[in-house]
């Protein structure tokens, strides 16, 4: 094995920062942490059915905003909203499924909750109630007392929810309360509205930010915050035309509030979103830093407010340490100069504060001592490094100058890191050459100018080889199940599997594959996963690849495909064909013939397999599959054992047209459940 040093250029100082005082706690930050709780149990919402769901923030916070997500969202409206804020309850919708349609749509609520502390005690409601007029529509604004911003509010119709629909719910653009407008089929019913006040000096951090967008159906429509700032809450209003936009389900993205609007009228819906500042301000500090001779020093420092654009104001206090002895805070400006300074350490350290509470710090020293060499590493012990030719972070802190500094690898002799230097902390980053896979040692020696010595040995560990991964599943080439699991295995012979990610794509019996989804990541003990949801007439692939604690990367594993038939309602029918509804079958149908030329046919398949689920007994027929006009396969459907059987055909070149079955048979039983079609 070959082990080489290299010659270390560059020392980089690092600044005496260690010797800053710490900042004082804060009793309330400026930064609005927000966090976001989903309901634990994601209710089913049946045919016409309506369901509440709610959304807790726990102990030690409270809700300012929430938001309701469905699997079929253009097919829920909502009927009501409401917030426990001053109670830290959380968020509670009550939402109908309107589609007409059958099956089920899961709801899942949202609660976006910040901390109590962020307020004072002081909470306050202000409500009224809005009745229906003849058009059917209710709608006000409440608005909080004087001196006060709203953050939330709660509405809900004032008598029945059935027969109602909230159809547009926001913020004021002043931030002083909210506005409904609410559908009920009885023009005798009302809306009821109650906004949640809280004193407007624990809010001055509020900004608000709208936008129009034209409605439309299933028109999106958002607005996003300024620079800097980020979404707390938000809503939309119907401005113009017949005011009977609906919004589907309002919710924060990353820059604002979002919506998609259902409306064949005119006019805009208005989007506003309540916004905060995103981060603290930030302190850069000039100046010297670290060793110095100098007595005197001249410190300056700039400050950048990420949401300095939303007009908040900026002002500074700066202490001082000289030695053990502290002076300040007092109010200063940019730059400070000391003179006659005294041996030892003199920091500075500058809070600043925006006029909505929010604080940044920055500081900086120059330091005089005395110490002994100290050697540490910036790695933990046995780190795993994905290359030959590592490069390890090496810090020697000493109160004067590095004499030497040696460093070897293993059992190589040592050779100098690096020449002294007049710097009181260093820093180095020790390139390698050449190592081969497997465990190593960096031996570290350095000696101060009056001959204290000080070691340190860092173990670590190069693996530059990838791990690689085999697909085990799905198996089947068809399947009738909805759903299907994904399952593989790695081999690692380094560093160990830190993790996996799984992949698939979707071809439609009639099309291509489309891209590969977005990969799925898992933990290196996980080797399979579950898909759900599969729609019948497709064909699903999946893959994974696996990475090691070095960072290695496999290859995508080749990739293994499952195809979910089409059920025989999907199948155009020629000849007499009798429907039935057996249990236990696929969809829970079934078509069957005694006729000879009836035939079952779907237009447009692109294909390379086909397969048919059908019933095998010793009195069924016989069956030709055609793709277009070239026969692909003859199925015998006679059984000694009666029993519903998937019959696949070899596999063959890539064609396309119109896949057919057809009874060859005479006054034997034909009874088909579905039609598989792959692409692979």
């Amino acid at each position: 094995m070959r082990r080489t040093m290299v010659a270390l250029m560059g020392v980089v100082l690092v600044s005496a920062g260690l010797f800053l005082p710490a900042p004082p706690a804060s009793a309330v930050t400026g930064v609005w942490t927000i966090t976001q709780v989903s309901g634990t149990v994601t209710p089913v919402l049946r045919e016409n059915g309506t369901v509440t769901i709610s959304a807790s923030c726990g102990s030690g916070k409270t809700a300012v905003s929430g938001f309701v997500s469905a699997s079929q969202p253009d097919d829920v409206r909502r009927l009501s909203e409401s917030f426990g804020q001053a109670l830290g309850s959380g968020y509670t919708v009550t939402v109908q499924d309107q589609s007409g349609g059958a099956g089920t749509i899961n709801v899942q609520a949202h609660a976006r909750c910040v901390p109590t502390s962020y307020f004072s005690s002081n909470f306050t409601t202000a409500e009224a109630t809005f009745a229906v007029d003849g058009s059917h529509i209710a709608a006000g604004t409440v608005n909080c007392p004087e001196g006060w911003r709203a953050l939330g509010a709660s509405t809900r119709p004032g008598g029945k929810l059935a027969g109602s629909t909230l159809l547009t719910f926001s913020p004021t653009y002043t931030l002083t309360g909210f506005e409904v407008r609410g559908w009920h089929e009885s023009p005798y019913e009302s809306y009821k509205l109650k906004v949640h006040c809280v004193p407007a000096a624990d809010v001055t951090a509020l900004r608000a930010s709208t936008d129009y967008d034209s409605v439309g159906w299933a028109v999106q429509a958002s607005a996003d915050c300024a620079s800097g700032m980020k979404p707390l809450n938000g809503g939309t209003v119907h401005v113009g035309g017949d005011s009977g936009a609906v919004t589907i389900f309002p919710f924060p993205t990353a820059t604002g509030w979002a919506s998609t609007t259902l409306s064949l009228s005119t006019g805009f819906i208005m989007t506003t979103v309540i916004c905060v500042p995103t981060s603290d301000p930030t302190v850069t500090m000039s100046g010297p830093s670290g060793a110095t001779s100098a007595t005197a020093v001249t410190w300056g420092w700039s400050v950048n407010d990420p949401a300095a654009s939303s007009g908040f104001a900026v002002s500074s206090q700066c202490t001082f340490q000289h030695g053990g002895t502290a002076s300040g805070p007092a109010p200063c400006t940019s730059p400070v100069s000391l003179s006659g300074l005294a041996d030892g350490y003199h920091s500075i350290q500058v809070k600043a504060t925006t006029s909505d509470g929010r604080i940044g710090w920055g500081g900086t020293s120059v330091f005089v001592d005395t110490t002994d060499p100290t050697v540490s590493f910036d790695d933990p012990a046995d780190t795993v490094h994905a290359t030959a030719s590592p490069s390890i972070g090496l810090r020697v802190t000493d109160a004067t100058t590095v004499g030497s500094l040696s460093c070897w690898v293993d059992s190589a002799a040592p050779a100098a890191c690096v020449g002294p230097t007049a710097d009181y902390r260093t820093h180095w980053s020790v390139p390698l050459d050449g190592l081969t896979d497997g465990p190593h040692v960096l031996h570290v020696e350095a000696t101060d100018q009056v001959g204290n010595v000080g070691t340190n040995q860092l173990p670590f560990v190069v693996d530059t080889t990838a791990p690689t991964v085999t697909m085990t599943r799905p198996v089947p080439p068809f399947q009738l199940a909805l759903s299907t699991t994904a399952a593989w295995s790695g081999s690692e012979a380094g560093s160990g599997i830190a993790g996996y990610s799984v992949r698939w794509q979707r071809a439609p019996y009639n099309a291509g594959f489309g891209s590969w989804s977005t990969p799925l990541s898992l933990g290196g003990t996980t080797t399979s996963t579950s898909f759900g949801s599969l729609l019948p007439g497709s064909t699903y692939c999946y893959t994974a690849d696996a990475r090691d604690h070095a960072g290695n990367t496999s290859a995508w594993a080749a990739a293994r495909c499952t195809a979910v038939p089409l059920d025989d309602r999907a199948l155009t029918r020629r000849g007499t064909w009798t429907a039935s509804t057996p249990s236990g079958w696929f969809r829970t149908t079934a078509v069957s013939t005694k006729a000879q030329g009836a035939t079952l046919s779907r237009t447009g398949a692109v294909l390379k397999r086909v397969a048919l689920t059908a019933l095998a007994c010793s009195t069924c027929g016989v069956v030709d599959l055609y793709v277009g006009s070239v026969r692909v396969g003859r199925i015998n459907l006679a059984a000694s054992t009666t029993r519903r059987k998937t019959f696949t055909l070899p596999a063959f070149s890539l064609r396309s047209g119109t896949v057919t079955v057809k009874v060859v048979s005479s006054g034997r039983l034909v009874r088909v459940d579905a039609l598989g079609i792959s692409r692979m």
